[in-house]
């Protein structure tokens, strides 16, 4: 079992596959996270080409900050740009035949209860 910092807060995980074990594929996990931060595309995603290769299923993840949206420094063009960004994600996965589970609040309270409902044993 590994631990993973999300904000203040720590919780287990199943752990996820470091770089020079990516290709292990003795390692399997039934469903994975992939936790969308600042990079909202998909190719030359690193955490994305991991979980796919280490993962039978994968479950997209996004979860809004409710207080940095609000912050003074987060003017409407910033805002509105970060959810065409998040669309167009969101889009493009689900041409692929897959979405973005979009949350909003604690992250580490939204992944858990996520990991939760989805049976992810790892987060990326």
């Amino acid at each position: 079992m590994a631990y993973a910092s999300v904000g203040r807060e720590t919780f287990e995980v199943s752990e996820a596959l470091p770089a020079e074990r990516g290709k292990d594929r003795s390692m399997r996990y039934a469903t994975s996270i992939v936790w969308f931060r600042r990079d909202l595309r998909l190719s030359d995603h690193v955490a994305l080409a991991r979980a796919a290769d280490a993962s039978d299923r994968i479950v997209c993840a996004f979860v809004l900050d409710p207080e940095l949206l609000r912050s003074a420094r987060v003017g409407a063009p910033i805002v509105s740009f970060f959810f065409d960004a998040l669309a167009e994600l969101r889009g493009a996965l689900r041409a692929r035949g897959s979405d973005l589970a979009i949350m909003e609040g604690d992250a580490a309270s939204e992944l858990r209860d996520l990991a939760k409902r989805s049976g992810a044993t790892a987060l990326y």
